[in-house]
């Protein structure tokens, strides 16, 4: 019976062990997109991309370096809002490559304007 309680009780450990190291420190970009008369511009596609091989990838949207890229589409207002792990990114919206780097819980603020 203590064998029993002991194998639970390391297993518990593991399980705690393994579900906090798998949590991952984020920031939050937000901000958005305007045309070069200042209007919004809803509807823009940003494309998020973390600093990795595929940042010199010719087309990175076919690289399989890296599984984490996303897309964002900005609202009627032109604005965009989503989370990151900490580190470097790219974006791109349009023609406009836009470098960003965020710390853990850091909010970062950007706006981006393009042609």
């Amino acid at each position: 019976m203590k064998r029993h309680h002991a194998f639970l009780l390391v297993l518990a450990i593991l399980l705690v062990c393994a579900a906090s190291g798998s949590t991952q420190a984020t920031a939050r970009i937000y901000g958005d997109v305007r045309d070069a008369s200042g209007a919004a511009v809803s509807g823009a596609q940003l494309r998020v991309t973390p600093d990795c091989q595929c940042s010199s990838c010719p087309d990175p949207e076919k690289c399989k370096c890296c599984p984490d890229q996303f897309t964002v589409i900005t609202g009627s207002d032109g604005q965009f809002s989503f989370n990151v792990p900490k580190g470097s990114h790219h974006l791109k919206v349009k023609e406009v490559d836009v470098s960003v780097s965020v710390q853990e819980g850091e909010d970062k603020a950007l706006q981006i304007k393009v042609q």
